[in-house]
């Protein structure tokens, strides 16, 4: 096969950069910690959806317009952190809207559609995913390659995407780790915001630094 090496250098790269834990990661297992598999797998297809978005408009060139438009770069920063932040303070104060039961959280009802859309926009709000693809699109993937080849490239990553966060998703059901999980909800759920909140709050500095890099320069 011509492309192989650069397959094979793009699925490595890609594979590496997924399995660090990020916003995707930490919304997942929080999802099937909390809410089961099931809305755990619908969160995962909802990243992948982002993902997909992703890989789709950098294809298409608009990664590139917005990567060399710092204001309209930095829109999509703060967009992508008030969006984090909105999370981390659900989760921050879920304790107050959450009842116990017989050692079991009550937790507020979500659909499936819910649980995709929450996946959905924690991926495509991460400005962080757009550069990632340009950088990897533009550094890896010869301009030569046709855009055929690309686009198989782009459904391989996406399947690659739903394959790891699905088994992320079975991971976090198994009962004994919900089981610990449910003894130690309201520390792990703190521990989950903060950390998210530490990523929106990455973000909407870095949009700032972008927008008025003479203000924290």
């Amino acid at each position: 096969m011509v492309f192989l090496h650069e397959f094979i250098a793009l699925i490595l790269v890609h594979i590496a950069a997924m399995i660090i834990p990020g916003p995707d990661f930490i919304l997942v297992m929080h999802q099937t910690l909390s809410k089961g598999k099931r809305f755990g797998l619908f969160t995962s297809l909802g990243i992948a959806c982002g993902l997909l978005m992703h890989i789709s408009y950098t294809l298409l060139g608009v990664g590139l317009i917005i990567s060399q438009s710092p204001m309209l770069f930095a829109i999509v920063e703060v967009l992508g952190g008030g969006y984090l932040l909105w999370i981390c303070i659900n989760l921050l104060r879920a304790d107050q809207s959450q009842e116990w039961h017989q050692g079991k959280a009550q937790v507020a009802p979500q659909t499936a559609i819910q649980a995709f859309s929450r996946g959905f926009f924690c991926n495509l709000f991460n400005p962080k995913v757009s550069l990632f693809f340009l950088a990897i699109f533009t550094s890896i993937v010869d301009k030569t390659t046709p855009i055929e080849v690309q686009v198989v490239y782009g459904v391989v990553m996406v399947m690659l995407c739903i394959l790891w966060f699905f088994t992320v998703t079975l991971m976090f059901s198994h009962q004994v780790i919900r089981d610990k999980y449910l003894g130690k909800r309201l520390l792990i759920e703190r521990l989950v915001g903060g950390i998210i909140g530490c990523f929106s709050l990455k973000l909407l500095y870095s949009a700032l630094q972008t927008a008025y890099p003479f203000i924290v320069n």
